[in-house]
């Protein structure tokens, strides 16, 4: 069993803005190296002002790269760190995070598929960027291929926001 610390950090969200926050991970398709979203957990606290306080968890025994998105009503800011020593550092150019702005202009949903790396982990993520929440997709086994997809379906009108790692 080995022996993982635990790493924090917080994050001050203003009344409207709320910051959730992913650890970016190594992961393989097959031969193919790829990288991974997990999301980390977080606990909130208001202060009387209204701002709330967003601190953020995560066990290992490493530096991590983190990647931050901060919701609002008409955007999103998209900042990538390294957690060390429950501090993390953010870097001026999100260079390894593509990302995507995706709604509906008509009554149709939006599908998006991808897959699944061999552990069972995605390179991209989908975010309801009203609520802050992840796009769950459904899974399934493409028999042809033999490989595991994931299919999300998105609500018309409704704004969200796809996260894809990239390797350099």
């Amino acid at each position: 069993m080995s022996n993982l610390d635990e790493q924090t950090f917080s994050v001050m969200d203003p009344k409207g803005l709320k910051t959730i926050a992913f650890v970016i991970e190594n992961d393989f398709i097959g031969e193919k190296e790829v990288l991974t979203l997990r999301r980390l957990d977080v606990t909130n606290e208001e202060d009387i002002t209204g701002k709330n306080k967003r601190k953020f968890a995560v066990k290992t025994d490493k530096d991590l790269t983190v990647l931050m998105l901060t919701l609002g009503k008409d955007k999103v800011v998209l900042n990538t760190g390294f957690l060390s020593e429950s501090k993390v550092k953010i870097v001026q150019k999100p260079s390894i995070v593509k990302y995507e702005p995706i709604q509906s202009k008509n009554d149709e949903p939006i599908i998006k598929e991808f897959k699944y790396t061999d552990n069972f982990k995605r390179p991209i993520a989908i975010i309801d960027v009203e609520t802050g929440d992840e796009v769950v997709p459904t899974v399934y086994l493409n028999q042809d291929t033999g490989d595991v997809i994931g299919k999300c379906e998105m609500i018309p009108y409704r704004p969200y926001v796809a996260l894809e790692l990239t390797k350099k």
